[in-house]
C-alpha cells in the first residue's frame, strides 16, 4: 500500500513539474501553438487555476500520513 501510494505521489509530481515547464515555455513565446489558439488559451487557464490547488494539497497527505505514523 505504501509503495503505491509514493508511486501515485511521485506520478503527480511529474505531471505537476511537466505542467509548470509548459506554462513557462507559453509565457517565454517557445510554445508552438497547434489548432485553436482559443482552446490552447483555455487549456493554460485551467492549468494556471489548478496547479496552485494541487500545490497547496500535496503538503496535506505528507502531514497525515506522518499523523498516522505517530500512532
Amino acid at each position: 500500500m505504501r509503495a503505491s501510494y509514493q508511486h501515485l505521489l511521485g506520478l503527480t509530481r511529474s505531471v505537476v513539474r511537466q505542467s509548470q515547464q509548459v506554462l513557462q515555455r507559453f509565457q517565454k513565446g517557445r510554445l508552438p501553438v497547434v489548432g485553436s489558439r482559443l482552446a490552447v488559451f483555455a487549456q493554460l487557464s485551467q492549468l494556471e487555476h489548478f496547479l496552485p490547488l494541487r500545490r497547496r494539497s500535496s503538503v496535506r497527505p505528507r502531514t497525515a500520513w506522518c499523523w498516522a505514523k505517530r500512532r
